[in-house]
């Protein structure tokens, strides 16, 4: 291995002195510890570290990082979150939930393996599979020189060492080993260079914080188009192209500003949800180059989407002490964000060339174009059409797409068998048969390729000099500096090391399970929105598309003042609890929707947004809800909400996730207490809907065996509509039935329903879930709408069951 220079022995100390700790105080492992050491040495040797009280000072900090706990398992780190409410036993069930779960010692995967148990005790024969595994992939780690090691061991240590406790060398640690590990290298990278005497100090505080925010991602995945072109075939694509991309961008930003700040990969703190943190050292150099890079970033925003999309770089001072309490600096952060949102577009004025001919040319000026594109709705450029002409030639009616378009079209397709994603970090690849791979940039080019690879697809940021190679390669490709293998549905156990040992390796999580079907070459393809819906039609139900949106309740205050405990407020356990959030969406997320009629088109962070048959759609938010609160161990202080709005199959899919989302921001969230699925332009709190959804179940069964009229179901929205009053804030609580309501209903149920066992069980239920009588007949209407039925539902409204 090459020679280390003293600050990359000093970080790789930092990261790796917590796992040699755990292996040497287990008997079983100290075979595995003794190997490791073995290994370790030959970068040890290499150099040595003069500054001792560096790593002595990160060490003894990041321990102050966490309480201590009593064993090797790992408390449940969503279980250290408290939220004050005035629910019953709110406190005493949080408190129970907190030292009854524990991660049991698995590899990363994308299953319910690295759900929390009950028990701490570890299964010894589990243990010794688990670490005999970690060795097995150790011994795989490219170690040509030592970054593509180090950086290939951090996604190694990622995989094995998240259910681990940190160690010190007396105790163990209320956090995550991992986050403890990454944490504790990145600050000694930060205070190396701060000692540094060549370097010349920006304050008395060692660490600056970068945060970046991407704004108007929700318009440019949800509104790609404002002229209705939405509504033709490809949109399906499209969406998922410009979700993907968004996840490259934020990678792209990161891995740029690292380099640029002569920084590790584990100095990214995270980058998920169109955020991310970056720990640097505070110095006038990093400070230098922290504005130069800016500048570049900013331009190029600019210049690529025209204000569509901005990002926001923030930065704070602090020193390490403040990192016990990230609360408060999470706020600040907060603070220096919003204000300088208000002056992000005073940027392109104050860059443009004075000169008056320059600045005309320059690409902070928008030059305004004859043709718009049909699905951004931004001007374009005369090469732009004749690619587009090109490329759609065989069309009928052909549309003008912008290269953006057409880009965002070709991921969407080679996303559906893609299985790495490679990155170089460069302006250029010249990869083989590379004409095939990326997007022209004039006819002439395009006249040459004829027609697109659909095994690969290069995305190039030239102005940031990266470039990423989307691919049906397992391997990495010549050329390539990190190949990131995609743990989805399609690699959930994380499988990310080949024989290659020249290349970083690592793996990136990835929500994108879509229903596929194969076209008239044999090639799968994205089913489009239409056919979805078709797909409830198939099961007899109404033909509907229903948009999921779901997001965690109140996660701002759960981060802000969920940590009761002091040592629970680290930027740690802050890291730690937002990568565990982020793995639910990203990550296991797709084994829910896999082999459904769904498709996921943005998951990330705490939110996700799912397009699907309405019926397969409503039965995967429940399921999230119950999966998301057995991940969280049960903690009844996290929960999600969730909303699904109805719409025909080429309704605008834009403006349905804008409704979906006003139902969510506007009924779900508008409860009480939160944790509840909006529906039917209702609010049901999640503990009601399994009554609900049982009472729509008898009405349907009793539809379907002719014991029930379907006059019923109309009477019961009839009588919702002109008897029952319903507050928004506590529905079941507040609801306000007049006195002709009872008698009217009993004479409907005679009525139409002549089984009478039915009868009384239907009066009983009813009766309990009166707040909720228009979701019940909506969902029981819809559910067994059959498909040749040509009868509209009397009495329902578009309000209602929001069919658009």
């Amino acid at each position: 291995m090459s020679q280390l220079n003293e600050r990359d022995t000093l970080v790789y100390k930092a990261l790796t002195n917590g796992l040699k700790r755990f292996l040497e105080k287990n008997d079983k492992q100290k075979h595995f510890a003794e190997k490791l050491t073995k290994k370790f040495n030959e970068f040890y040797d290499s150099a040595s570290i003069s500054n001792t009280s560096i790593l002595s000072r990160v060490e003894k900090l990041a321990s102050d990082f966490a309480l201590k706990c009593s064993n090797a398992s790992l408390k449940v780190v969503t279980n250290s979150i408290y939220i004050e409410e005035t629910r019953k036993n709110h406190k005493e069930e949080t408190q129970k939930s907190k030292d009854k779960y524990f991660y049991g010692h698995k590899a990363l995967a994308l299953s319910e393996n690295i759900f929390p148990k009950e028990n701490s005790s570890q299964d010894l024969t589990s243990q010794n599979a688990y670490w005999k595994s970690f060795e097995d992939e150790y011994n795989k780690l490219p170690d040509q020189n030592f970054l593509t090691y180090f950086e290939s061991l951090v996604y190694l240590l990622h995989k094995y060492t998240w259910c681990l406790p940190a160690r010190t060398e007396t105790d163990f640690l209320e956090v995550s080993l991992y986050d403890q590990s990454r944490i504790t290298a990145a600050l000694a990278a930060c205070l190396y260079d701060f000692n540094d005497s060549t370097q010349i100090k920006a304050g008395k505080e060692e660490i600056l914080l970068i945060e970046g925010d991407i704004s108007g991602i929700q318009k440019f995945i949800y509104n790609p188009a404002f002229n209705g072109q939405e509504l033709q075939d490809g949109i399906a694509r499209r969406l998922r192209g410009r979700s993907f991309y968004l996840n490259l961008l934020l990678k792209t930003l990161t891995d740029y500003l690292t380099q640029k700040l002569n920084l590790y990969s584990i100095n990214v703190l995270w980058a998920t949800g169109g955020h991310f943190l970056v720990i640097a050292p505070n110095t006038e150099t990093t400070k230098k180059k922290l504005n130069s890079a800016s500048k570049i970033i900013q331009e190029w925003f600019w210049e690529e989407f025209r204000g569509a999309l901005s990002l926001i770089i923030a930065d704070l001072s602090v020193n390490m002490e403040q990192l016990k309490n990230f609360s408060v600096i999470r706020s600040h952060l907060g603070q220096i964000t919003a204000k300088l949102k208000l002056q992000q577009f005073s940027t392109p004025l104050e860059i443009v060339d004075s000169s008056l001919d320059k600045a005309w040319q320059s690409s902070w000026v928008l030059e305004m174009q004859e043709d718009i594109c049909c699905d951004t709705g931004r001007d374009i450029s005369q090469n732009e059409i004749d690619v587009s002409n090109f490329y759609q030639k065989e069309e009928e009616n052909p549309k003008l797409r912008s290269s953006h378009s057409l880009n965002f079209d070709r991921i969407g397709r080679v996303l559906i068998e893609a299985k790495t994603i490679q990155l170089r970090r460069n302006s250029e690849w010249n990869i083989e048969n590379s004409k095939h791979i990326k997007m022209p940039k004039n006819k002439a080019e395009a006249e040459k390729k004829e027609q697109f690879s659909l095994g690969q697809w290069l995305i190039e940021f030239p102005k940031l000099k990266r470039c990423w190679l989307l691919s049906n390669n397992v391997e990495p490709v010549l050329g390539a500096d990190l190949c990131l293998r995609i743990a989805n549905h399609k690699n959930p156990e994380i499988s990310f090391l080949s024989n290659n040992k020249t290349t970083s390796q690592g793996f990136e999580f990835l929500a994108d399970a879509v229903a596929t079907e194969k076209n008239e070459t044999g090639r799968k393809q994205i089913v489009e929105f239409h056919k979805l819906a078709g797909k409830a039609k198939e099961a007899g139900a109404a033909e509907f598309l229903g948009v999921l949106r779901m997001d965690v309740d109140s996660l701002g205050y759960v981060f802000a003042k969920g940590f009761t405990e002091e040592k629970d407020k680290s930027i740690a356990k802050v890291a730690n609890l937002s990568r565990m959030l982020d793995m639910f969406f990203t990550g296991y997320l797709n084994t829910l929707v896999d082999n459904h009629n769904l498709y996921i088109t943005y998951a990330g962070g705490d939110d996700l947004f799912i397009v699907g048959a309405w019926n397969e759609v409503i039965d995967l938010a429940e399921t999230i809800n119950e999966k998301f609160k057995a991940y969280c161990g049960n903690n009844p202080s996290l929960h999600i909400s969730g909303a699904v709005a109805l719409c025909k199959g080429k309704y605008p899919i834009g403006r349905a996730a804008e409704e979906s989302g006003e139902l969510l921001d506007n009924k779900a969230k508008n409860l009480k207490y939160k944790n509840a699925l909006a529906f039917m332009n209702k609010a049901i709190a999640w503990d009601d809907w399994p009554a609900v959804k049982d009472t729509a179940k008898k009405i349907i069964e009793g539809l379907e065996k002719g014991t029930v009229s379907r006059s019923f179901i109309y009477n019961l929205l009839a009588l919702y509509n002109q008897y029952i009053d319903v507050s928004s804030r506590d529905q079941k609580k507040n609801t306000t039935a007049h006195l002709l309501l009872v008698p009217k209903f009993l004479y409907s149920l005679v009525r139409n329903v002549t089984d009478k066992n039915l009868c009384i069980e239907l009066e009983t239920m009813i009766h309990k879930q009166q707040a909720y009588l228009s979701v019940i007949a909506g969902y029981a209407a819809l559910k067994t709408r059959s498909n040749s039925e040509k009868e509209k539902l009397k009495g329902v409204n578009d309000e209602q069951l929001s069919p658009k």
